[in-house]
């Protein structure tokens, strides 16, 4: 009964990394597929931003170091259409939905998106985040994709690449063997550049 309509805020202020640069890259490459917004939320537009404009409470809030002037921020806006989570799409069903129709909801879900995955893949970029915090649905029950910043763009793809993104990954459940098997490596320092690049 208390649940939220909206899955999280529309905007978000960022570091400008790594990881905020490779988001920017991979939402103007979704751009270029056909109805992505069926499929995706993504970046609808970003700024750069000076921390000295910013109010305290703001700067509190965000988390961001006021003290470092070496780094930079930026301002994601997202699509604007209200969304839910993964976890409470189920609620959001009509009370008299019997379980063969939540069985097909499932099942429609996935095979959209599998879709979607497949699109991204066509299109070069590898989602290699893919779990339930990532997966969101429009409020007429559409499953999107998002949270782009650790997906893979293969024509980018390097040893720091594939590093940096897998340093970055907070769980690994879904993963394939290989990428579990080179986290370890990493993260024990068994495995540098050169070998990663065999």
């Amino acid at each position: 009964n208390n649940i939220d309509d909206t899955d999280e805020n529309q905007t978000k202020i960022t570091v400008y990394d790594f990881f905020s640069i490779n988001e920017i890259k991979i939402s103007e490459i979704i751009e270029e597929i056909p109805y992505y917004s069926n499929y995706y939320d993504t970046l609808t537009d970003y700024d750069f931003i000076d921390i000295g404009k910013i109010g305290e409470k703001i700067i509190e809030n965000v988390d961001l170091d006021s003290k470092n002037k070496d780094k930079k921020y930026v301002v994601f806006n997202y699509n604007d259409e209200k969304r839910i989570g993964f976890s409470d799409f189920l609620f959001k069903l009509p009370n008299n939905t019997n379980n063969k129709q939540i069985v097909f909801n499932i099942l429609n879900t996935y095979t959209f998106l599998l879709n979607s995955l497949i699109k991204l893949n066509d299109n070069g970029v590898c989602f290699f985040e893919l779990s339930t915090e990532n997966i969101g649905f429009s409020s007429y029950s559409r499953p999107f994709l998002k949270s782009f910043k650790n997906s893979l763009i293969v024509s980018d793809l390097n040893a720091s690449y594939i590093q940096n993104i897998i340093k970055n990954i907070d769980t690994y459940t879904h993963k394939p063997l290989e990428v579990h098997v080179l986290f370890y490596l990493i993260v024990n320092k068994e495995l540098n550049h050169s070998q990663l690049l065999i």
